[in-house]
C-alpha cells in the first residue's frame, strides 16, 4: 500500500501548506467482512464526507477491493473509512473498513478496502469519519 501525500492527481489543492516538518501519517489499516472486529470507536467523532474519494465498488459477489484516498480537513485527525455493500433491502453482505492515523490538513493518504461481497450485493454505501482514536 502506498501513501501519497501534498500532490496526488486525483483531487487539486491550491496553496499546499509546507510539510516538510510534519511527521508522516500512519499508513492506513484495514479490515473486512461483516463478522469483522468492532470498528475503531471515536469518542469525538464527526462526519467528513469531504475528505474522501473512492473509486467505483463492484458489486459481484466474491473478493472485492475499493481504492481511494482520504485528503486531511483539519489541522490533524484520525479518519475512519467504512464500505458496506447492501443487499436490494438494504441488508448489509459485506462490510470493509480503513483507518488513517494522524493525517494533517491537506496530505493525502492512499487506502484500500477489502470485503468478501456475498450474494446479491446491489450497491455499496461508503462513510468517512474523523475525531480522535485511542
Amino acid at each position: 500500500m502506498t501513501r501519497a501525500l501534498a500532490l496526488v492527481a486525483l483531487l487539486l489543492l491550491s496553496g499546499c501548506a509546507d510539510s516538510s516538518d510534519r511527521e508522516a501519517p500512519t499508513p492506513p489499516t484495514s479490515s473486512a467482512t461483516i463478522d469483522a472486529s468492532p470498528l475503531p470507536q471515536f469518542d469525538d467523532a464527526i462526519a467528513a464526507p469531504e475528505a474522501l474519494t473512492l473509486d467505483t465498488c463492484g458489486r459481484t459477489a466474491g473478493p472485492q477491493r475499493v481504492e481511494g484516498v482520504v485528503t486531511g480537513v483539519v489541522e490533524r485527525a484520525d479518519y475512519l473509512v467504512t464500505v458496506t455493500w447492501v443487499d436490494a433491502a438494504d441488508e448489509p453482505v459485506a462490510t470493509g473498513w480503513a483507518v488513517v492515523r494522524d493525517l494533517a490538513d491537506k496530505d493525502r493518504a492512499d487506502i484500500t478496502i477489502t470485503a468478501d461481497v456475498g450474494e446479491g450485493a446491489k450497491r455499496c454505501i461508503a462513510s468517512a469519519l474523523r475525531g480522535t482514536l485511542p
